[in-house]
């Protein structure tokens, strides 16, 4: 009993193959039933990741999310061509999405390729996203530029600094070391540049820093500003 089942042959379905020889006077019979349910055809496997780039710096949290469509679920997912960089790991190996995520911890190039693959019978679909390749770099060193370079002067005269980061493993943090004037504050503490402003309000001498740190992980880069 062979072929292939057409598209009004869809739904549930019962029959019993039968089969007599031919003694005399009565002749044997032996059956074998067969039931089930025929399934639409499944449409072709696609696979599809948030980014196609991979990751690029030592210490930089990475993400990519890849998600699965079509096919026959349940999906079985592999990193195949090569492997992930130092850091990096697969989410899971089952399921219709998975995460590549984590944070380079080793310079150097990488290739790899994210696959899945359905349950389609007899024969499995294959979807593949990438492959995935460059190279994990080291940060350039982080450094912080103030403008002007000198503190508030005099009280009642309005002040205004501004520092800007560059380098380093984005995002940045910012902080004063110290004390500052009263009647300077910091503007934020995040971001690529931050001022420091005010109006000082009392006299006296003073001694403060402008910190910035970087994300890079396991050890993030400093730089600062004294005044």
């Amino acid at each position: 009993i062979s072929g292939t089942p057409a598209t009004s042959a869809l739904g549930v379905y019962s029959y019993t193959i039968t089969v007599t020889d031919s003694a005399t006077p009565t002749a044997q019979t032996a059956s074998k039933s067969f039931s089930g349910s025929i399934a639409p055809r499944p449409t072709a496997l696609t696979l599809s990741c948030t980014t196609t780039s991979g990751p690029t710096l030592v210490g930089a949290a990475y993400s990519a999310t890849c998600t699965a469509t079509g096919g026959t679920p349940p999906y079985n997912w592999s990193i195949t061509g090569g492997a992930l960089p130092g850091g990096l790991t697969l989410s899971a190996t089952t399921g219709s999405s998975v995460t590549i995520g984590g944070t380079p911890t080793a310079s150097g190039p990488y290739n790899y390729t994210v696959s899945v693959r359905d349950t389609t019978t007899p024969t499995a679909r294959t979807a593949n996203s990438g492959p995935f390749s460059g190279a994990v770099l080291q940060p350039s060193t982080l450094s912080v530029t103030c403008t002007p370079a000198t503190g508030p002067t005099a009280i009642g005269a309005p002040y205004s600094v501004a520092c800007t980061a560059s380098g380093g493993t984005l995002p940045y943090g910012w902080s004063v070391g110290g004390t500052l004037p009263t009647g300077l504050s910091l503007s934020a503490t995040t971001g690529a540049s931050v001022t420091i402003s005010g109006t000082p309000t009392v006299a006296g001498n003073y001694s403060y820093t402008i910190k910035v740190a970087d994300s890079g992980a396991p050890a993030p880069q400093t730089a600062s500003q004294p005044y």
